[in-house]
């Protein structure tokens, strides 16, 4: 197998930067050297600059004699009829978003309680489909649980043996992916029991790694490990102790809880072990997703004041827990933090908490009232009863007059759509909305081209349903996309509305495809209300965005964006926003989230969030990308606000750990 393909693959969380990466703290990585001739001036630089070198888990130098091997075996027929055994060779399948030729083992779909031992073919590339993976952000909530959870009673996973430096592989058992001498631990199997040892040599546990492992009783991390992605514990309900090799650069244990090697992130705690309070250690500034995850007996957890942020739930099933109080410098709790915690009664916020994300409190029967403090910005989920004070007021609807515009019925025109043509126009409102029908239906335009012939008013569609989309039909989700470009040819669409309060992907278009385009289109008078993923002219973006302006008011939660909530696969060309931009987190004038490149864009409308605020764009991958690009609005927020954007990697990666 080519080393792009398993690098490409090997990570569950790599396409969305979910790794929690403890060493972001600053380790020693060598002694400093003295050199004849050297000033103290120079010796301080040198001294400052090995202090501040990163270990990651693709550049640590490993001891080849002390690396343990992992094992492989020749699967034989005898080996496949074994009871409770079954061989997996996938099967092929393309990436979302390659397009790329992959063969994959879909284990999320495993539903066998006689399975006792689970071997993985040689060729295959993925063990989730991609859709699968979690996708992690400050708001969402991610359900972390054990991957292949059905199949209850598996003990053991085996490999087949390959060749080459890369490939599957295990240790005890447990499912690991080997990259010459290193290795990333995976998946350990739900019934696998008593003490664990992830060995030297493993660099990296990746995500939701031992969640749910019900009958581990200890868990020893080797010195190698520099890497833990988020949620690797959690409902661990045996386990007693989380222990690290002292000469680990990155992570240490204090009483078997596990941190980060400078006690300033708690990153998982035992969910077994004896004692029905905790009092999280002074210094702690951030508890990792999940990393109180099921602890069943604790009944209390004092707080210092240093701790900022709780991170996706931490303390999610955190049965036996009564109250709540937040430390005075308590500022993110983010999603599903207090998940069925069902008794818990109390909870009291210290002044200071600016956001409290989705599902904080979900399933908590026993919490009956929250005092919420005037700093806060949202109680953040429809699905929650608490959302009492903290409810942001919408903006009033206000339509723009269009005179010389096509104006609606509310009746959809089709007829101008012809089976086999790859080019349309259209010039009347119901005829767009006719596009928008079609796409519902199965029609999706794949390359073609649709243009705009006139201006439009769509006053009549008092609730817009965007181009494209997910949609149920018969109990099973259809996904319809429009496939093809469209081009305005410089006229205007009045007057959207689209009112999606509570649902995310919220726009003029669902989505924007890979290759394609939307250009030479104004939009003015939107008014787009969603949750999360709400932009004025798409929800999202893969293709080519060129020559668009925008006008009115855009508002959501998370990734929020005048032009598109967020940009992945291709670029934003010439574009204006004078639009209203307000959302909680990834709000920015043009764009929300972007790894793509903005080019020659400008925002002249008032952009306002809470959290990771810009200009231009909230946050981007890639800042230098974003070029020729000047705001002229006002921008507004609590925290990490910039003119134009945030680079991706102060927004990721919060006291040296990523989220």
């Amino acid at each position: 197998m080519k080393k792009k393909k398993m690098v490409a693959m090997m990570s569950l969380g790599v396409m969305m930067a979910l790794a929690l990466n403890g060493c972001k703290n600053t380790t020693t990585v060598q002694e400093s050297k003295e050199v004849q001739g050297t000033t103290s001036l120079e010796k301080e630089q040198k001294q400052t600059e090995q202090e501040n070198e990163e270990i990651t888990c693709y550049d640590v130098e490993l001891d080849s004699e002390r690396v343990v091997p992992l094992e492989m075996v020749e699967v034989t027929e005898e080996l496949k009829k074994e009871s409770g055994t079954k061989f997996m060779k996938g099967k092929q399948t393309s990436h979302e978003h390659t397009g790329e030729t992959i063969t994959e083992v879909a284990f999320d779909e495993l539903e066998d309680e006689t399975l006792e031992k689970l071997i993985l073919g040689k060729n295959v590339d993925a063990i989730f489909d991609y859709s699968d993976r979690y996708e992690t952000t400050v708001d969402d909530f991610q359900d972390y649980h054990n991957f292949i959870r059905g199949c209850k009673n598996l003990k053991e996973f085996a490999a087949q043996k390959s060749e080459g430096d890369y490939g599957w592989a295990t240790y005890d058992g447990i499912l690991c992916r080997r990259e010459k001498m290193r290795g990333y631990m995976i998946l350990c199997p739900p019934a696998k029991s008593g003490e664990i040892t992830v060995p030297y040599g493993i660099t990296c546990v990746e995500m939701c790694a031992f969640m749910d492992c019900e009958k581990i009783t200890t868990i020893h991390l080797s010195d190698s490990v520099v890497e833990i992605q988020e949620g690797a514990f959690g409902g661990n309900t045996s386990c007693t102790s989380i222990d690290v090799d002292e000469k680990n650069p990155c992570f240490t244990s204090v009483e078997g809880v596990l941190f980060t090697k400078d006690k300033t992130e708690l990153i998982a705690y035992p969910s077994g072990k004896e004692g029905e309070s905790y009092k999280i250690p002074d210094g702690v500034k951030v508890i990792h997703p999940g990393a109180f995850k099921g602890a069943t007996k604790l009944k209390q957890i004092q707080f210092p004041d240093t701790v900022e942020k709780i991170g996706n739930e931490a303390f999610r099933d955190c049965t036996s827990l009564t109250a709540f109080e937040s430390s005075k410098n308590m500022r993110e709790i983010h999603a599903g933090a207090f998940y069925n915690c069902n008794q818990l009664k109390s909870v009291h916020f210290e002044p200071g908490l600016w956001v409290i994300m989705k599902k904080v409190f979900g399933k908590t029967p026993s919490l009956k009232t929250i005092t919420v403090p005037e700093t806060i910005s949202k109680i953040y989920d429809k699905d929650d009863r608490y959302v009492i004070e903290g409810e942001r007021e919408l903006p009033k609807r206000e339509f723009v007059d269009a005179p010389n515009a096509s104006k609606g019925t509310g009746n959809p025109d089709t007829s101008w759509y012809k089976k086999g043509k790859k080019v349309y126009e259209i010039s009347t409102a119901d005829e767009f909305a006719g596009l928008s029908q079609l796409v519902r239906e199965g029609v999706l335009f794949k390359d073609c081209i649709v243009s705009l012939k006139a201006d439009i008013d769509l006053r009549a569609y008092d609730n817009w349903q965007p181009i494209g989309g997910r949609f149920k039909e018969n109990g099973v989700t259809k996904k319809r996309y429009f496939k093809g470009s469209f081009d305005g040819e410089n006229h205007t669409i009045y007057n959207v509305t689209v009112l999606r309060e509570g649902e995310d992907k919220a726009g003029l278009f669902y989505r924007i495809d890979f290759g394609k385009k939307v250009e030479n289109l104004n939009i003015s008078g939107a008014y787009i209300i969603g949750d999360r993923y709400c932009g004025i002219l798409t929800a999202g973006n893969e293709g080519v965005i060129r020559n668009c302006t925008v006008d009115g008011i855009v508002c959501g939660t998370s990734l929020v964006g005048g032009i598109t909530p967020c940009s992945f696969l291709g670029s934003i060309e010439n574009c204006k926003n004078l639009a209203t931009v307000t959302g909680n987190t990834y709000v920015g004038g043009i764009c929300g989230s972007s790894r793509d490149r903005i080019i020659k864009c400008v925002n002249e409308g008032k952009v306002e969030g809470c959290h990771i605020v810009g200009g231009i764009a909230g946050e981007s991958h890639f800042p230098e990308d974003i070029t020729e690009c000047e705001n002229k609005g006002e921008y507004l927020g609590k925290s990490m606000v910039e003119e134009i954007t945030n680079d991706s990697m102060d927004v990721t990666y919060v006291s040296g750990v990523s989220y």
